[in-house]
This record gives C-alpha cells, sequence and structure tokens, in this order.
C-alpha cells in the first residue's frame, strides 16, 4: 500500500512526530510504500501537503510544486490511505479535510485535550463524521470522550480503533561521553528548567559536581546562559535536536538516569511517553513528572520502571540522589518494554489500512 502519514505541526520535535516517524518504520518493515508530509494553509484556505525527507535538506533546495509540495486532493490520489497523525493542530480553516470522498483517511487523538480544543471549535464532530477511522492512544478512549463532555454516537465503535504508540527498538550509536544526567524536555517558554537548575544547586552543596548535559529543541541561548550561570554546573553541557528526531535518541541516553519534567499544564502531557521507551531501551533509569504519571496512558509503577517525583527542586534533588543509589534493573526496564507491546501498533494501524482499502 501508498501511505501518506501527515501531521499539520510544523515543530521539529514532538510526541507526534516521534510517533509518525516510529509508524513509518513499522510500516516500512512491512513492506508498505510510506512518505511524510507536513499540512499547510494558503491565503485562500486551500490545504498543502508539503513532503518531509526525515533528512536534512542541502542548502539551496527547491521544493517542487506537483512533486514535493500537492493540494488535499492531490494527496488522495496518489496514495491508497492518509493518515493524520495529529487531531489537536487541525486548525479552523482546514476545511478541504472535511471532503467525504476524497479517499480512506484516518485520524489518531494522543490525547483528551486534543478532543476538547476540536470540540470546542465544533471540529470534532465534523471530523469524527468524516474520516474512515479514529485511532487513540490506549483502549480506554471513552476517557477521552468524558473529558470533553462528548456524547458519541451509537455506531461510533466501528470507527474507533486503539494502539500504542508504535516504537522501533534502537541499537546506542552515540559516540558521546557517559554523562551521570540527561535532561530532556521541550524546554518551551523555559517552563521545565528551572526546577532541575534549582535541584543542581541543592545537590551541589553536598555531592560532587555533578556531569550533565540537557537536550532542548528552542531557545537554546537562553537555556545555556541560565545552567552556566548556576553553581555546580560547569560539567554541563546544551545540545540542540537535530531536523530528525533519531540524531537525539542516539545520544541522549548515553547517561545513567534520564530527568523529564515536562508537564505545561492540565492538559499538555508534552512528550515524555517516548522518552520513557526510549529510556527502557536503552537501559536508563527514568524520573518523570507525578503530574504525568497521572495522566500518561501507560501504568507505570514506581521504583520498578520510573522513579516519580514531584516538579520541585527539593523533590528533583531527592529522587536524583535516590535513583544514583538504586539505579532500575535494566532487565526490568526491558520486560516492561516488550508488555508495552510497542512491536504490535504498526501492525495493527495496518490492519485498519488494509480494511479500508478492501472495503
Amino acid at each position: 500500500m501508498k501511505v501518506a502519514l501527515c501531521t499539520p505541526s510544523l515543530s521539529r520535535v514532538s510526541g507526534a512526530n516521534s510517533f509518525q516517524l516510529h509508524l513509518a518504520a513499522q510500516l516500512r518493515a512491512f513492506g508498505h510504500e510510506v512518505s511524510l508530509w507536513t499540512l499547510a494553509q494558503t491565503r485562500e484556505s486551500k490545504v498543502l501537503a508539503i513532503k518531509r525527507t526525515g533528512e536534512r535538506v542541502p542548502d539551496g533546495t527547491r521544493m517542487e510544486i506537483g512533486k514535493d509540495i500537492l493540494s488535499w486532493p492531490e494527496l488522495h490520489e496518489r496514495v491508497d490511505v492518509v493518515h493524520i497523525t495529529n487531531a489537536g493542530q487541525v486548525y479552523l480553516g482546514f476545511e478541504e479535510l472535511l471532503d467525504k470522498n476524497l479517499g480512506p483517511t484516518v485520524l489518531t487523538v494522543h490525547d483528551p485535550y486534543e478532543m476538547l480544543v476540536n470540540q470546542r471549535e465544533g471540529r470534532f464532530i465534523r471530523l469524527i463524521d468524516t474520516v474512515d477511522r479514529v485511532h487513540f492512544i490506549g483502549a480506554n478512549y471513552f476517557a477521552h470522550f468524558r473529558e470533553c463532555n462528548y456524547i458519541p454516537p451509537e455506531e461510533f465503535d466501528r470507527k474507533a480503533m486503539w494502539a500504542r504508540q508504535p516504537y522501533v527498538a534502537m541499537t546506542p550509536v552515540s559516540s558521546m561521553p557517559n554523562h551521570a544526567i540527561t535532561c530532556t524536555s521541550n524546554w518551551r517558554w523555559n517552563k521545565g528548567i528551572v526546577p532541575i537548575v534549582k535541584a543542581a544547586e541543592i545537590l551541589a552543596e553536598t555531592d560532587e559536581e555533578l556531569d550533565l548535559q540537557f537536550w532542548t529543541t528552542d531557545r537554546m541561548d537562553d537555556v545555556y546562559e541560565q545552567v552556566r550561570k548556576r553553581t555546580g554546573w560547569k560539567n554541563c553541557s546544551v545540545h540542540g535536536e537535530g531536523h530528525d528526531p533519531s540524531e537525539f535518541l542516539y545520544a541522549a541516553y548515553s547517561a545513567r538516569i534520564l530527568l523529564d519534567m515536562v508537564f505545561f499544564d492540565e492538559y499538555d502531557t508534552g512528550r515524555t511517553e517516548y522518552p520513557i521507551l526510549e529510556a527502557w531501551n536503552f537501559g536508563v533509569t527514568p524520573i518523570i513528572n507525578e503530574k504525568f504519571a497521572g495522566k500518561a496512558p501507560t501504568d507505570y509503577t514506581p521504583g520498578h520502571d520510573v522513579y516519580v517525583t514531584e516538579p520541585t527542586a527539593e523533590g528533583i534533588a531527592l529522587a536524583v540522589r535516590y535513583a544514583r543509589g538504586r539505579p532500575l534493573l535494566e532487565r526490568d526496564m526491558l520486560l516492561r518494554l516488550s508488555e508495552h507491546n510497542t512491536a504490535a501498533s504498526g501492525a495493527i494501524i495496518a490492519g485498519v489500512y488494509e480494511e479500508l482499502v478492501s472495503a
């Protein structure tokens, strides 16, 4: 089959983009022809699909209309199935996405907030009425409905499907030094960095200076300045993620502890789910925000596959001290990764594609 995976977000790094890349890898392993696209909108409210190579684009490279840039109907004509991988970014005005006659279409909803945002504007009702399948991360998709006070029609069960985040296990290829701690998060608005920086100062008062690396996606210079001015952070390095998130994945897990305090607000869960899978993959002890642990699609077991802390400087410092003294067992984390069954997600989703194409 020819499959087009589309994300309406231009962000280089996000949970939805990680989802898209891992799903593409799994589908290609099954022999499907997969292309990646970002959706954009013209001044005339026409939807364009812009091809994403997943690789660095050489300077001076020009995208060709009709080849790399297609109208929404043209994209449907060239593939068997279109999968919009991030419902939360389908903004008002993308009316062409609601054309029922273009071809088989799947929509992924990652968390209840995506439904809530679309529901407020009446978009989600129109989307689920139009697309052929609605894919939820996790089996209990009715929890999404409760969040946004949406009552699905009786026939919705035939549209709903679920599968966890697809994940392709990787082999470490990094030549980077082995740091004590990797701090990773989407540092948007710098909400995540402040308690971590303060926690490092607390640790520096009694412990040896920590060897840390920060990974950030934007406002990198600002983050670097905040970190370097603090006591006890002379061995800290700051890195930015590349065009392809895999450039980050191989390097970030050369540490012994992954510290991720992402959780912007009550709706946004960030991209913590993938870093946890990656930490398990590489045998790195993950420490996560307790606010995220309460909302995550996966039920984590503190002390067995993750450590959980409140997102305060004192809580983080205590959790780091504990994790350094009692790192989680690699065999337990690998078992948890296996139980998560991410390897089956691509097969489940591909099976739905086949049903739609053969219908």
